[in-house]
């Protein structure tokens, strides 16, 4: 078979090819890469429904003026009543990043926020952080919020709440999802309020408010320990096979 000079060409350029350290080390970087991405996929950390048929049961989540009345003088700015509620669930031994947080739910007026709050005495306690809302609402469906990168932290409890918005009249209907809840905190929470302010309440039922929350583990320290030593471990097989060869061309 005739070999062109094209292939002849090709064919010396291969032969002639020998590897340098910022190949081996592109190389062992690309492999680390793989090896960290491998370790994180995202996970399911809590559902108390399937993510597509809810429960029968809801609740309000509502915002309203209250008319201050007729007084002689000029009426003060109107108060507001209101209701906001909360699911709670708890990590396992890994550090999460919030992917997102899929319940269903039918908007009927104004607007709605999902917040993640911290854990107080088996309540909610402070917001850490708002998801992102899903582009819009149209009927009772199921409508994914994105978590924004927020951390969860291992073996800890959280609450996922969702308020109304600063729109009025604001209200929502919140599905229950369909199973119990398997933790050791109630999961359900409710939170009557009026401007803004109100203690929060525990539910004494098992069920809860819809919620199916994804989330991807952060890769642990020995992962990257172990990433680092096969990196290592690389960069001294080349300058060991480096050395042998240099050894054999002088020998």
């Amino acid at each position: 078979m005739r070999t062109t000079q094209k292939q002849f060409s090709v064919n010396r350029a291969v032969s002639n090819f020998r590897p340098t350290r910022f190949h081996l080390a592109g190389v062992l970087f690309g492999a680390c890469l793989v090896f960290l991405c491998s370790q994180a996929t995202a996970d399911v950390i809590y559902q108390n429904y399937d993510g597509l048929t809810p429960g029968s049961d809801v609740v309000d989540i509502y915002r309203q003026a209250v008319p201050p009345g007729e007084p002689d003088p000029p009426p003060p700015p109107p108060s507001e009543l209101g209701t906001r509620a909360g699911v709670a669930f708890t990590t396992d031994g890994s550090s999460y990043v919030l992917d997102s947080v899929t319940v269903n739910l039918e908007l009927f007026d104004g607007s709605l926020e999902m917040h993640l709050y911290s854990n107080s005495g088996s309540v909610p306690g402070v917001s850490l952080g708002v998801l992102g809302n899903p582009a819009s609402f149209v009927s009772q469906d199921n409508y994914t919020f994105t978590g924004g990168g927020l951390l969860l932290e291992p073996n800890t409890p959280y609450w996922l709440v969702l308020e109304p918005g600063a729109a009025l009249p604001s209200s929502t209907l919140w599905f229950f999802g369909t199973s119990e809840d398997p933790f050791p905190i109630r999961s359900f929470a409710i939170c009557a309020f009026e401007d803004n302010l109100g203690p929060w309440g525990r539910v004494d039922d098992l069920l809860a408010p819809s919620a199916y929350i994804v989330a991807t583990p952060v890769p642990e320290p020995r992962a990257y320990g172990l990433a680092a030593a096969i990196f290592l471990m690389g960069v001294a097989a080349f300058h060991s096979l480096r050395r042998q060869r240099q050894s054999r061309m002088d020998a």
